[in-house]
């Protein structure tokens, strides 16, 4: 599960988003909601994404919040590195390692990562080491898809490969909730996201490829929104899990 470097080396250099555009982010609505200092547009405050191929979230952080951006992936980081630049991000730290040996003597006002706790079977260590490089009265951001209940029916039927590289274990709020919260960590905010289970990328490569299951997933997408029942969030078709946490004060 955790050892598929030569799979996402591939996926990602297939990537076709435009980081130039950067006014729209799927979860900056919920964020911004949750940590408010992200309006005041602070250049000295840092961001570190765990995980950070293809390099589109960093390059919104810089952009419009205004934080200096760093990351780590174990994928080629000049493709990254690459993308980042090309859309106008001069100053970036990238750290092309395996997160799990990684030695970081530094803390970050902001730690997240999208869509990566679930690859990994020992994601309680996974969790413990974000939290790590969190600095005093700084956050954590932890999103997961959400491949339970309904969607594990899509995925078996649609995508039954990706199924072996996803722990659906850790995929619950209850689970995720008890990984972050303690002593040192309060959260701000933590639950399933949107409802319509169809929100994948329309230039995913996994999606361009199988012409049938995308044009049904856009049919979907739209019947949903004609439903005016994107956003009610629930266990059994959103297609998301969001947590954020923030680091109390005197306790980093």
């Amino acid at each position: 599960m955790e050892n598929e470097k030569e799979f996402w080396e591939k996926y990602w250099t297939k990537e076709k988003r435009n980081f130039a555009k950067v006014e729209k982010f799927i979860f900056s609505e919920i964020i911004e909601k949750h940590i408010p200092e992200l309006k005041e547009k602070n250049c000295e405050k840092e961001y570190f994404e765990v995980g950070c191929a293809p390099g589109n979230i960093m390059v919104f952080f810089n952009k419009v919040y205004g934080y200096q951006v760093s990351g780590c992936d174990f994928i080629n980081c000049k493709i990254i590195e690459k993308n980042i630049k090309k859309a106008g991000v001069e100053q970036v730290q990238l750290y092309e390692e395996d997160f799990r040996k990684m030695d970081l003597d530094k803390k970050y006002n902001i730690v997240a990562s999208y869509g990566f706790v679930e690859h990994f079977q020992n994601y309680s260590d996974i969790l413990s080491k974000h939290k790590k490089l969190v600095a005093e009265d700084g956050y954590i951001i932890i999103e997961l898809p959400n491949i339970r209940k309904f969607n594990y029916i899509l995925y078996k039927v649609f995508a039954p490969e990706l199924l072996n590289i996803h722990n659906l274990k850790v995929m619950d709020i209850n689970v995720l909730r008890k990984e972050i919260e303690d002593n040192e960590f309060q959260i701000i905010y933590d639950n399933y996201y949107l409802s319509n289970i169809f929100m994948a990328n329309r230039d995913n490569e996994l999606i361009n490829k199988k012409k049938v299951m995308k044009y049904i997933f856009l049919f979907i997408r739209k019947l949903f929104e004609l439903l005016h029942c994107v956003n009610i969030p629930n266990k059994y078709f959103s297609p998301y899990i969001i947590c954020i946490a923030k680091r109390k004060k005197g306790r980093e």
